[in-house]
């Protein structure tokens, strides 16, 4: 179950990357677009915020969860973004948001569907989703490694299903039980 927690966290960061982006955009208007920063960007942030999530909370649920929300609410708020500064890149110098390149369309909402089109949001997607789940494991990692492993049922304990391996294996589990 989601907590509200995660999903204050998610929706503050999609909040301030579209305020970063947002700065940015109208401080380069007609220049060479935001494609390269609405994409690399959002990956450092969700990388940072699985990863202190699961740190903080010592729980990789809570990292990954946090994560993919923020992957989620920020590709909303990267839509709404996009829209209006594609309208707004258009009526200013007739550019594309996204990339800068010249735009001979004759409706401000034409430029605006081209700004939101679905090919560049699932690319988006498909860029943002490994930061997350990256971040998360490596806050796990560094859990693991500042605690020596001694997590009560061992390290692997925090992966669906590793703790429930070891048991298998173990002969001295079987005769316990």
């Amino acid at each position: 179950m989601t907590t509200l927690r995660s999903v204050l966290i998610a929706v503050g960061v999609a909040i301030v990357l579209a305020g970063c982006v947002l700065a940015f955009s109208r401080s380069t208007v007609g220049h060479d677009g935001v494609g390269s920063v609405t994409v690399l960007l959002p990956c450092l942030f969700l990388f940072g915020v699985a990863f202190v999530c699961t740190r903080s909370a010592k729980s990789l649920r809570f990292g990954i969860e946090t994560g993919i929300l923020a992957t989620v609410t920020t590709l909303v708020f990267f839509a709404v973004f996009l829209g209006i500064e594609a309208a707004h890149w258009y009526e200013v110098a007739h550019v594309s948001a996204f990339d800068g390149e010249y735009l001979n369309f004759d409706s401000t909402r034409t430029a605006v569907l081209d700004g939101v089109h679905p090919a560049i949001l699932l690319a988006h997607v498909a860029f943002w989703l490994p930061w997350p789940l990256l971040g998360a494991r490596a806050g796990a990692r560094m859990l693991d490694q500042s605690t020596g492993g001694s997590h009560p049922a061992g390290p692997s304990a925090r992966w669906p299903g590793g703790a429930a391996r070891r048991r298998r294996r173990s002969p001295r589990h079987r005769q316990r039980e």
